[in-house]
């Protein structure tokens, strides 16, 4: 009897093991099916707008998306990123790591599915609904539930649809060449099927976000390294732009890339952040002094030049008022002198300060902040603000 109650009593776990199974089954089914369905019909608003357009006379209409193909984007990104070996971050992590490289908060506990990084106003905080062109639009969109970023991207430019849905064929074949936009204006599009290098060039769109979102949030050397030879713009983004400093070898690439030209060179050594604050590279004299004494003396001169032409300068690079120029200029004068102390070599960088008046303006300036509370910054200046400037090489 005993035996018997077992039997029945193992029988009926079963059963509701089964049962729940099967319920969880089903719910992740009707999950995909719907997933599914968005998909497909995010998918034909997409080709209904074209993968290009224009209005009137031939001139370029920026087409529109919005957060409903961002949802779709970032579904099939989660996928494709975890195929490719990228390990998602948790919460706590991501966060740091974006207020560390972009200088933005993360809310957790905010409604806000997406956070737009606009490298053209990097303190705006709009979002921006249109394609990267580099001349109008150029941003990525932070994902903040999956955890990556990525620019805007159509669902043609991720996986190749014609396949996955073969009934869209049809439907693109019959869909018109032109509509009428909002206003009323007639515009021409170019459907994607007739994009003749779409696969290459949605195999080069996937290969670039997972080595962004590899090196990143992975630090992988191996995509840093391709990221160098096919994606130069980003990586010189990061630090001109955001003022990402933390990584030497991203230091020492913008600086080889950019030490020729001065103005540029600038956008490396310092930026104005959305405070209305003033941030130094202080990270990149650490790697000018591990450089080979050919290539310290090529960027200490660079920085010498720009130095003086800065010095003699009055451009609105510091908003107009000297009390910001005077304390990038110091501070990078400061810097590039502790460079050469360390060998004991007389090379003077804070005389090229006291051109004009023997310097009297920026120690007024420097004295008044405290010398930035360094603590050999007066020495520093104390030593060399009278010297000649002597340029490294010229002993």
């Amino acid at each position: 009897m005993k035996k018997h109650l077992v039997f029945i009593s193992t029988f009926i776990l079963f059963l509701a093991s089964c049962q729940k199974e099967a319920t969880s089954t089903q719910k992740n089914n009707q999950k995909d099916h719907t997933s599914m369905d968005n998909e497909i019909t995010t998918l034909k608003k997409q080709l209904e707008k074209g993968v290009k357009a224009t209005i009137g006379d031939a001139v370029d209409y920026q087409i529109e998306y919005s957060d409903d193909d961002l949802k779709i984007e970032e579904q099939l990104l989660t996928e494709i990123l975890k195929k490719h070996g990228f390990k998602s971050l948790n919460n706590e992590e991501f966060k740091i790591k974006i207020k560390s490289i972009f200088t933005r908060e993360i809310d957790y506990s905010s409604n806000k599915e997406f956070i737009y990084i606009n490298n053209f106003s990097k303190c705006s905080r709009d979002p921006i609904y249109f394609k990267n062109n580099v001349i109008d639009f150029d941003g990525n969109f932070i994902f903040k539930h999956n955890k990556f970023i990525a620019p805007l991207l159509a669902i043609p430019e991720l996986i190749d649809y014609e396949k996955k849905y073969p009934a869209i064929i049809d439907y693109e074949k019959m869909l018109s060449t032109e509509y009428l936009n909002k206003s009323g204006d007639k515009i021409k599009i170019k459907k994607w099927r007739n994009e003749s290098k779409l696969m290459q060039q949605r195999n080069l769109t996937i290969q670039t976000t997972v080595a962004r979102n590899k090196y990143l949030f992975n630090d992988s050397k191996a995509d840093f390294t391709w990221l160098k030879f096919n994606d130069k713009p980003f990586l010189e983004s990061l630090v001109k732009i955001h003022g990402y400093y933390n990584d030497e070898d991203l230091n020492k690439f913008v600086l080889e890339k950019n030490s020729s030209n001065l103005d540029e060179l600038g956008k490396v050594l310092w930026i104005e952040k959305c405070d209305g604050k003033f941030n130094i590279n202080q990270k990149l004299f650490d790697v000018i002094s591990k450089s080979s004494e050919e290539d310290k003396t090529k960027y200490l001169n660079a920085i010498s030049e720009y130095l003086s032409k800065k010095v003699n300068s009055n451009s609105s690079d510091f908003d107009n008022k000297f009390s910001n120029k005077a304390e990038v200029l110091g501070k990078i004068a400061y810097f590039c002198t502790k460079v050469v102390s360390k060998k004991n070599r007389d090379y003077d960088f804070f005389s090229i300060l006291g051109s004009d008046d023997g310097g009297k303006k920026y120690e007024e300036e420097f004295k008044k902040n405290n010398f930035y509370g360094i603590s050999d910054f007066k020495q520093f200046w104390d030593d060399t603000k009278t010297g000649g400037i002597t340029y490294p090489g010229m002993e």
